[in-house]
């Protein structure tokens, strides 16, 4: 399989689990362990959008990247 597919597919993976996570109200959106593994995710999802050269979806991607980056230094995490 294509390492790039593979990347992409591990990162997806991250941003869907830190998805479920909040969804199912196991960790909060200001939790370390929803932003992490979603940053990471993301992180991912550029590099592989670069690569490809898939602007919109870089983009997007990014943009979460500034959003999560923010929300982990401005925010202090909830202690459960």
């Amino acid at each position: 399989m294509d390492p790039v597919i593979v990347a992409q597919l591990v990162g997806a993976v991250l941003n869907m689990g830190a998805f479920a996570l909040l969804h199912f109200e196991i960790a909060p959106s200001s939790a370390k362990r929803y932003l992490i593994p979603n940053l990471l995710g993301s992180i991912v999802l550029v590099v592989t959008a670069w690569i490809d050269a898939q602007w919109g979806f870089l983009l997007l991607e990014a943009t979460w990247i500034v959003v999560l980056t923010q929300a982990m230094i401005v925010r202090q995490p909830a202690r459960h």
